[in-house]
């Protein structure tokens, strides 16, 4: 199972992928590991679901691919707070940009 969220736009600050990168330093040990980071993309463990997420200076387009092997397994949180791992990382960059760009 897997969902993808694509957004292009006219302009990404160039500093938002490595700003994202240290504000991954927050989560869980083992979601981010340097051996799955490169200068544009990224590879995040959650538990059983994986999450690829790329960025594209040069084109503006930043993707986000979640997969995991069930769709029960795509989801993070407590029962009551329970998000899709690809919504709880839109919504993590979402707040990232309003705190770091406004």
């Amino acid at each position: 199972r897997a969902y993808r969220f694509k957004e292009s736009s006219s302009f990404i600050p160039p500093g938002l992928f490595p700003g994202l990168l240290a504000r991954f330093r927050h989560l869980p040990e083992g979601v981010l590991h340097p051996c799955r980071l490169w200068k544009d993309c990224a590879i995040l463990h959650f538990k059983n679901a994986r999450v690829l997420l790329n960025i594209d200076l040069t084109t503006a387009t930043m993707d986000i691919l979640a997969m995991a092997p069930t769709t029960d397994q795509m989801y993070v949180g407590a029962a009551k707070g329970r998000a899709s791992v690809l919504t709880w990382m839109v919504h993590l960059i979402q707040n990232f940009l309003k705190k770091a760009y406004t």
